[in-house]
């Protein structure tokens, strides 16, 4: 029992010796070190509870994204520094649609009217290049008559279904104030890529 008397004296003694370097080290970095460990602490705490699982969901989100366009590249492709110009403009030509998809561009725009319940008096179209040598601009212009919540619906409808499309000018007229419907002319683009 003598013995672990002294062990327990010996630890005691030892622990207060711990205490006393702990304290004049506290008291050596002064308020602005223990500040600055407290700050160190908390961002290595908020580095693993909010930017690591962060990045976790976003990582997820890019994934779903490539998912629902069909793209099976990884984010960033496009301007990897490994592909070449040529590389990389061939990549950017693949986002849009040849002239053959018109038939199918146009039955969603027409859809998207019968839904809305819009009526087309006679379409416009035509048929210009751009400066860009492979690319063409099928522009549509439709007079159209119904509810202004309807014809908005159908201009979200119409760029959301059809990816290649713009919206390049919408003139909204109203006959008399009271009237629930407009007269309204859209005009459309469907940016196309020369077949090759």
């Amino acid at each position: 029992m003598v013995a672990n008397k002294a062990s327990v004296e010996l630890n005691d003694g030892s622990q207060g010796i711990m205490r006393a370097r702990f304290r004049a080290g506290v008291k050596k970095l002064g308020g602005a070190g223990i500040v600055g460990i407290g700050i160190f602490a908390m961002c290595g705490a908020f580095y693993f509870s909010a930017l690591q699982p962060g990045q976790a969901r976003l990582q997820i989100l890019r994934d779903r994204v490539a998912q629902m366009e069909g793209v099976s590249r990884k984010p960033g492709d496009i301007t990897d520094e490994k592909l070449t110009q040529a590389e990389q403009l061939a990549i950017f030509y693949g986002y849009f649609p040849t002239k053959s998809s018109v038939p199918a561009s146009l039955e969603k725009i027409y859809a998207a009217a019968a839904s809305e319940q819009l009526n087309i008096d006679q379409a416009e179209y035509k048929v210009s290049h751009t400066s860009v040598e492979k690319m063409s601009r099928y522009q549509i212009t439709l007079p159209l008559r119904g509810r202004y919540s309807r014809i908005h619906k159908f201009l979200i409808k119409v760029l959301k279904d059809v990816p290649s499309a713009s919206l390049e000018h919408v003139l909204f007229e109203r006959k008399k104030i009271g009237d629930s419907s407009v007269d309204a002319t859209v005009i459309l683009v469907l940016h196309l890529v020369s077949e090759s």
